[in-house]
Protein backbone atom coordinates (compact mmCIF):
# COMPACT_ATOMS: atom_id res chain seq x y z
CA UNK A 1 0.00 0.00 0.00
CA UNK A 2 2.92 2.06 -0.33
CA UNK A 3 2.41 4.29 -3.50
CA UNK A 4 -1.48 4.90 -2.46
CA UNK A 5 -0.06 5.99 1.37
CA UNK A 6 2.37 8.47 -0.14
CA UNK A 7 0.10 9.87 -2.56
CA UNK A 8 -2.61 10.46 0.02
CA UNK A 9 -0.44 11.76 2.23
CA UNK A 10 0.82 14.29 -0.07
CA UNK A 11 -3.19 15.04 -1.20
CA UNK A 12 -3.57 15.42 2.65
CA UNK A 13 -0.05 18.07 2.94
CA UNK A 14 -1.22 20.00 -0.22
CA UNK A 15 -4.73 20.71 0.56
CA UNK A 16 -3.22 21.32 4.77
CA UNK A 17 -1.03 24.38 3.16
CA UNK A 18 -3.72 25.67 0.59
CA UNK A 19 -6.50 26.16 3.62
CA UNK A 20 -4.24 27.67 6.06
CA UNK A 21 -3.18 29.94 3.08
CA UNK A 22 -6.79 30.99 2.74
CA UNK A 23 -7.70 31.32 6.19
CA UNK A 24 -4.34 33.32 6.96
CA UNK A 25 -3.48 30.13 10.00
CA UNK A 26 0.07 29.26 9.87
CA UNK A 27 1.35 25.46 8.68
CA UNK A 28 3.74 23.71 10.84
CA UNK A 29 3.79 19.62 9.58
CA UNK A 30 5.41 16.86 11.21
CA UNK A 31 5.52 13.93 8.66
CA UNK A 32 6.45 10.67 10.77
CA UNK A 33 8.08 8.02 7.93
CA UNK A 34 10.43 6.37 6.42
CA UNK A 35 13.32 5.43 9.27
CA UNK A 36 11.42 7.44 11.58
CA UNK A 37 8.15 5.14 10.98
CA UNK A 38 8.08 3.85 14.86
CA UNK A 39 5.97 4.45 18.02
CA UNK A 40 8.59 6.32 19.76
CA UNK A 41 8.75 8.72 17.06
CA UNK A 42 4.78 9.07 16.63
CA UNK A 43 4.91 9.51 20.47
CA UNK A 44 7.60 12.11 20.39
CA UNK A 45 5.73 14.34 17.16
CA UNK A 46 2.29 14.31 18.86
CA UNK A 47 3.91 15.71 22.47
CA UNK A 48 5.94 18.06 20.80
CA UNK A 49 2.71 19.85 19.83
CA UNK A 50 2.17 22.28 22.24
CA UNK A 51 -1.32 23.98 20.58
CA UNK A 52 -2.44 27.58 21.52
CA UNK A 53 -7.09 27.77 22.30
CA UNK A 54 -7.68 29.22 19.12
CA UNK A 55 -5.32 26.36 17.19
CA UNK A 56 -5.94 23.65 15.04
CA UNK A 57 -4.72 20.15 15.24
CA UNK A 58 -4.63 17.86 12.64
CA UNK A 59 -3.54 13.86 12.90
CA UNK A 60 -3.53 11.86 9.66
CA UNK A 61 -2.74 8.32 9.37
CA UNK A 62 -1.71 6.70 6.79
CA UNK A 63 -1.03 3.06 6.71
CA UNK A 64 -1.97 -0.84 7.69
CA UNK A 65 -4.07 -1.08 11.16
CA UNK A 66 -5.39 -3.82 13.01
CA UNK A 67 -7.77 -4.83 16.25
CA UNK A 68 -7.06 -7.50 19.33
CA UNK A 69 -10.02 -9.53 18.91
CA UNK A 70 -10.42 -8.44 23.04
CA UNK A 71 -10.90 -4.84 21.61
CA UNK A 72 -14.15 -3.53 22.67
CA UNK A 73 -14.18 -0.03 20.92
CA UNK A 74 -15.07 1.32 17.38
CA UNK A 75 -11.80 2.60 16.53
CA UNK A 76 -8.42 0.31 15.12
CA UNK A 77 -4.86 0.25 16.22
CA UNK A 78 -1.73 1.66 14.28
CA UNK A 79 0.59 -0.81 13.13
CA UNK A 80 4.17 1.20 13.39
CA UNK A 81 6.35 -1.70 12.20
CA UNK A 82 8.31 -1.45 9.08
CA UNK A 83 9.94 -5.22 8.85
CA UNK A 84 7.06 -7.35 9.66
CA UNK A 85 8.03 -7.59 13.03
CA UNK A 86 4.97 -8.98 15.31
CA UNK A 87 2.95 -6.41 16.32
CA UNK A 88 2.56 -5.39 20.67
CA UNK A 89 1.97 -2.57 23.02
CA UNK A 90 5.64 -1.20 21.94
CA UNK A 91 5.13 -1.57 17.93
CA UNK A 92 1.41 -0.06 18.04
CA UNK A 93 -0.92 2.68 19.58
CA UNK A 94 -4.68 2.55 19.23
CA UNK A 95 -6.20 5.76 17.16
CA UNK A 96 -8.30 6.18 20.44
CA UNK A 97 -5.03 6.80 22.61
CA UNK A 98 -3.75 8.88 20.37
CA UNK A 99 -7.22 11.26 20.40
CA UNK A 100 -7.16 11.21 24.17
CA UNK A 101 -4.07 13.00 24.11
CA UNK A 102 -4.92 15.58 21.15
CA UNK A 103 -8.02 15.98 22.88
CA UNK A 104 -5.96 16.56 26.18
CA UNK A 105 -4.86 19.32 24.53
CA UNK A 106 -7.59 21.53 24.33
CA UNK A 107 -6.62 23.10 21.32
CA UNK A 108 -9.92 24.97 19.54
CA UNK A 109 -10.54 21.65 16.82
CA UNK A 110 -9.02 18.75 16.79
CA UNK A 111 -9.10 16.05 13.97
CA UNK A 112 -8.03 12.62 14.53
CA UNK A 113 -8.00 10.54 11.33
CA UNK A 114 -6.50 7.22 10.06
CA UNK A 115 -6.87 5.38 6.60
CA UNK A 116 -6.18 1.91 7.74
CA UNK A 117 -7.87 -1.39 8.50
CA UNK A 118 -9.49 -2.20 11.71
CA UNK A 119 -9.88 -5.89 11.89
CA UNK A 120 -8.46 -8.56 13.76
CA UNK A 121 -7.59 -11.38 10.90
CA UNK A 122 -4.58 -11.50 9.17
CA UNK A 123 -3.34 -8.97 6.85
CA UNK A 124 -4.64 -8.91 3.61
CA UNK A 125 -2.90 -7.85 0.13
CA UNK A 126 -6.30 -5.66 -0.28
CA UNK A 127 -6.78 -2.81 -3.56
CA UNK A 128 -9.40 -0.68 -4.95
CA UNK A 129 -9.67 0.50 -8.16
CA UNK A 130 -8.01 3.56 -9.87
CA UNK A 131 -8.66 6.37 -7.14
CA UNK A 132 -7.68 9.77 -7.49
CA UNK A 133 -8.23 12.87 -4.95
CA UNK A 134 -10.12 16.05 -5.59
CA UNK A 135 -8.75 19.33 -6.89
CA UNK A 136 -9.17 22.47 -4.79
CA UNK A 137 -11.69 24.62 -7.39
CA UNK A 138 -13.55 27.74 -6.81
CA UNK A 139 -13.10 27.16 -2.70
CA UNK A 140 -14.68 29.54 -0.43
CA UNK A 141 -12.85 32.06 1.83
CA UNK A 142 -15.95 31.75 4.08
CA UNK A 143 -16.13 28.41 4.27
CA UNK A 144 -12.77 27.47 4.73
CA UNK A 145 -13.36 29.90 8.06
CA UNK A 146 -16.27 28.34 9.03
CA UNK A 147 -14.67 25.14 9.55
CA UNK A 148 -11.46 26.27 10.30
CA UNK A 149 -11.78 29.32 12.17
CA UNK A 150 -15.03 29.14 13.32
CA UNK A 151 -15.66 25.61 14.71
CA UNK A 152 -14.98 24.25 17.65
CA UNK A 153 -15.03 20.26 18.24
CA UNK A 154 -13.12 16.99 18.62
CA UNK A 155 -13.33 14.53 15.94
CA UNK A 156 -11.96 10.95 15.55
CA UNK A 157 -12.74 9.68 12.35
CA UNK A 158 -11.41 6.12 11.22
CA UNK A 159 -11.87 4.45 7.58
CA UNK A 160 -13.17 1.45 8.28
CA UNK A 161 -15.62 -0.44 10.85
CA UNK A 162 -14.61 -3.36 13.20
CA UNK A 163 -13.50 -6.36 11.53
CA UNK A 164 -13.44 -4.36 8.01
CA UNK A 165 -10.23 -3.74 6.13
CA UNK A 166 -9.23 -0.72 4.37
CA UNK A 167 -8.44 -0.62 0.35
CA UNK A 168 -5.35 1.10 -1.37
CA UNK A 169 -4.97 1.10 -4.92
CA UNK A 170 -1.13 0.00 -5.59
CA UNK A 171 -0.81 2.00 -8.25
CA UNK A 172 1.59 5.52 -8.55
CA UNK A 173 -1.24 8.18 -8.81
CA UNK A 174 -3.72 7.02 -6.77
CA UNK A 175 -4.40 7.10 -3.20
CA UNK A 176 -7.13 5.59 -0.26
CA UNK A 177 -10.86 4.81 -0.93
CA UNK A 178 -11.33 6.50 2.36
CA UNK A 179 -8.81 9.09 1.89
CA UNK A 180 -10.35 10.17 -1.93
CA UNK A 181 -13.62 10.30 -0.54
CA UNK A 182 -12.34 12.83 2.44
CA UNK A 183 -10.69 14.67 0.60
CA UNK A 184 -13.42 14.91 -2.05
CA UNK A 185 -15.97 15.60 0.45
CA UNK A 186 -13.85 18.52 2.20
CA UNK A 187 -13.71 19.74 -1.30
CA UNK A 188 -16.97 20.59 -1.89
CA UNK A 189 -18.11 22.09 1.19
CA UNK A 190 -15.34 24.37 1.42
CA UNK A 191 -16.50 25.38 -1.76
CA UNK A 192 -19.10 27.74 -3.38
CA UNK A 193 -21.82 24.84 -3.94
CA UNK A 194 -22.33 24.53 -0.52
CA UNK A 195 -24.13 26.56 2.05
CA UNK A 196 -23.40 26.47 6.03
CA UNK A 197 -20.92 23.65 5.87
CA UNK A 198 -20.39 21.49 8.80
CA UNK A 199 -18.18 18.83 9.92
CA UNK A 200 -20.90 16.47 10.41
CA UNK A 201 -21.51 17.00 6.50
CA UNK A 202 -18.69 16.11 5.98
CA UNK A 203 -18.11 12.58 7.82
CA UNK A 204 -21.26 11.54 6.80
CA UNK A 205 -20.34 12.18 2.95
CA UNK A 206 -17.11 10.69 3.53
CA UNK A 207 -19.21 7.47 5.30
CA UNK A 208 -21.55 7.39 2.27
CA UNK A 209 -19.03 7.71 -0.30
CA UNK A 210 -16.14 5.67 1.09
CA UNK A 211 -19.11 2.43 0.98
CA UNK A 212 -20.21 2.92 -2.23
CA UNK A 213 -17.04 2.98 -3.72
CA UNK A 214 -15.04 0.08 -1.78
CA UNK A 215 -18.76 -1.41 -3.07
CA UNK A 216 -17.61 -1.66 -6.48
CA UNK A 217 -13.52 -2.21 -5.87
CA UNK A 218 -11.68 -4.90 -6.76
CA UNK A 219 -10.05 -7.67 -4.38
CA UNK A 220 -9.39 -10.75 -3.21
CA UNK A 221 -12.00 -10.64 -0.22
CA UNK A 222 -15.07 -12.20 -0.39
CA UNK A 223 -17.05 -8.73 0.24
CA UNK A 224 -14.72 -5.57 -0.12
CA UNK A 225 -16.92 -2.93 0.84
CA UNK A 226 -16.22 -1.58 4.39
CA UNK A 227 -17.67 1.43 6.26
CA UNK A 228 -16.27 4.44 8.25
CA UNK A 229 -16.52 5.21 11.67
CA UNK A 230 -16.61 8.74 13.18
CA UNK A 231 -17.35 10.59 16.25
CA UNK A 232 -17.95 14.57 16.73
CA UNK A 233 -17.78 16.24 20.45
CA UNK A 234 -18.43 19.54 20.09
CA UNK A 235 -19.63 21.58 22.60
CA UNK A 236 -23.47 22.45 23.56
CA UNK A 237 -22.84 26.36 24.13
CA UNK A 238 -20.76 26.66 21.00
CA UNK A 239 -22.61 27.73 17.15
CA UNK A 240 -21.01 26.46 14.28
CA UNK A 241 -23.05 29.39 12.03
CA UNK A 242 -20.52 31.70 9.71
CA UNK A 243 -22.41 35.06 10.85
CA UNK A 244 -22.58 36.90 7.77
CA UNK A 245 -23.71 40.11 8.68
CA UNK A 246 -27.46 41.22 6.67
CA UNK A 247 -27.53 45.07 7.38
CA UNK A 248 -24.10 47.29 7.15
CA UNK A 249 -22.94 48.54 10.30
CA UNK A 250 -20.76 51.41 11.48
CA UNK A 251 -18.31 52.01 13.90
CA UNK A 252 -15.62 55.52 15.43
CA UNK A 253 -12.12 54.88 14.99
CA UNK A 254 -10.30 57.50 18.06
CA UNK A 255 -7.54 55.83 18.49
CA UNK A 256 -4.98 52.72 16.20
CA UNK A 257 -1.57 52.01 17.09
CA UNK A 258 0.86 48.74 16.07
CA UNK A 259 3.02 46.85 18.05
CA UNK A 260 5.64 45.08 16.05
CA UNK A 261 7.94 41.88 16.70
CA UNK A 262 4.90 41.01 19.30
CA UNK A 263 5.91 36.82 20.33
CA UNK A 264 2.48 34.95 20.64
CA UNK A 265 2.78 30.37 20.88
CA UNK A 266 6.63 30.80 19.24
CA UNK A 267 5.25 32.90 16.02
CA UNK A 268 6.49 36.48 15.96
CA UNK A 269 4.33 39.35 13.80
CA UNK A 270 2.66 42.34 14.50
CA UNK A 271 -0.34 43.60 17.42
CA UNK A 272 -3.22 46.11 15.79
CA UNK A 273 -4.96 48.08 18.39
CA UNK A 274 -7.87 50.06 17.54
CA UNK A 275 -9.90 52.22 20.38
Amino acid sequence: IGYGCQYSQAKELERSRYIANVTGMTFFPTVVDGINFNKSSLLTAVDNVKPGKNDVVVFYYNGHGFRYKSDTGPYPRLDLTTKGVQLTEYSSIALSDVYDKIKAKNARLSLVISDCCNSADPPQLVYGGAVTAASANTLSQANCKQLFLFSKANIIAAAASKGQFSLYDPSPGTGGIFSTAFLSSLDYHLSTFSANPSWNDILSQTKNQTSLSSSFARCPLANCKYVPVYDIEQPTNFTNNFIRPSTKTTATVNKLWIEYDVLENNVKGMRIHVN
